[in-house]
């Protein structure tokens, strides 16, 4: 049988994901664009598995083209599901909370400011 762990081997003598968790916590990704699906791709295939997911936008089908996690047979479905589903499929163990509206970036900022 196959460790699922081993899979992880070089990624973790860079950077251990379980290592670091305590500072880490959970990840943020606003946006699951091209850039943040490809970002989400590379940080589970490494072995993060905690996720706080946000993109108020569908699957659309100039989307498929572009962004890594995406097929025709997702158009229409919430980016942040279909994020999540493949994360998922890929990567054993990924949890998440998913978020499908626009995260106010500026009343976050107003407040850390204050």
């Amino acid at each position: 049988m196959i460790d699922p762990n081993a899979a992880y081997t070089r990624q973790h003598a860079i950077f251990d994901p379980v290592a670091h968790r305590p500072r880490l916590g959970r990840i943020g990704l606003v946006g699951c664009g091209a850039i943040g699906s490809a970002f989400a791709l590379t940080l589970a295939k490494m072995g993060v598995t905690d996720f706080t997911v946000f993109d108020p936008d569908v699957v659309e089908v100039h989307n498929v083209a572009n962004q890594v996690l995406y097929s025709h047979e997702d158009r229409e479905r919430e980016k942040v599901a279909v994020t999540v589903d493949v994360l998922n499929e890929l990567i054993h163990g990924v949890g998440s909370v998913r978020h499908g509206q626009r995260l106010d970036v500026t009343a976050h900022a107003r407040r850390a400011t204050r």
